[in-house]
């Protein structure tokens, strides 16, 4: 007999252009930090958006700079640019009203009151993933999700499967396999780094990641939508509700799936 389809057990949300549109506050304090050291260079928003090809903060830093005339100079400050850079985010994350997208927090809530564990694996940093998960969900937020991987957990980044792969040991604890789980992620190599863990995909493409290929995904939407602004499916399955919610991510879930070798 063919195995049933098993219901969704975990969720595991990227962060930055998924839970919330936070690329152009990083792309300021960037910059900033980029003046306040004397650098003598910006990086062009086009530039940023190429750069962004290239999981974390530093890893765009060293790719960058390595190709600069006095690479070795600036190589050697890396740690310093990113930390300025990182204390630029979190100041700007404060002054600028910073909103969830569409149906993140829905969804959340919703995938609480039906025991779907939720997760978040992210190349972020742990202190800017609290400061704004705080403000987003009030005092204590990141408590509600478990598993966490964040930038400084692992060595290789997106589109590496090594987050997920770390996330999935942790659900494994809890008996949740990767098949009975979704990723929620914006980008490529998101997509690519949870397809290679065998988690299936769910792309809800940001501002700065909407050129991108995200045919892997199982289901492509504009955002997780809103009862009152619905969203919009860009590939997959239509949404009986017009929604992401539980019961269209259960249609998602297959016991069978595998890591895909071609990712």
């Amino acid at each position: 007999m063919a195995a049933q389809p098993d219901r969704l057990r975990a969720l595991l949300f990227d962060f930055d252009g998924t839970i919330a549109e936070t690329e152009t506050l990083h792309h300021r304090a960037f910059n900033l930090a980029f003046d306040e050291l004397g650098l003598g260079f910006r990086w062009p928003l086009g530039h940023y958006r190429a750069l962004l090809a290239i999981a974390g903060g530093r890893e765009r830093l060293h790719y960058d700079l390595g190709q600069r005339p006095d690479a070795a100079a600036l190589l050697a400050r890396i740690e310093e640019i990113h930390q300025t850079k990182t204390r630029h985010f979190r100041a700007l994350a404060q002054e600028n009203a910073l909103p969830m997208r569409p149906g993140v927090a829905r969804l959340i809530a919703e995938a609480e009151a039906r025991d779907v564990r939720i997760g978040i694996v992210t190349t972020t940093s742990r202190p800017v993933l609290d400061d704004l998960m705080t403000r987003f969900l009030g005092e204590g937020a990141l408590a509600r999700f478990s598993p966490i991987v964040t930038g400084e957990m692992t060595e290789k980044k997106k589109p590496a499967p090594d987050g997920y792969l770390t996330a999935l040991k942790r659900l494994a604890e809890y008996g949740i396999p990767p098949a009975a789980t979704i990723a929620i992620e914006d980008s490529n190599p998101g997509i690519t780094a949870a397809r290679r863990a065998g988690v299936a995909v769910v792309a809800t493409p940001c501002a700065f990641t909407a050129h991108e290929d995200h045919s892997a995904a199982a289901l492509v939407v504009s955002d997780l939508g809103e009862p009152d602004a619905p969203a919009k499916v860009i590939a997959g399955p239509p949404l009986p509700r017009d929604i992401v919610d539980i019961d269209a991510l259960d249609r998602l879930v297959e016991p069978s799936r595998s890591a895909d070798p071609h990712c």
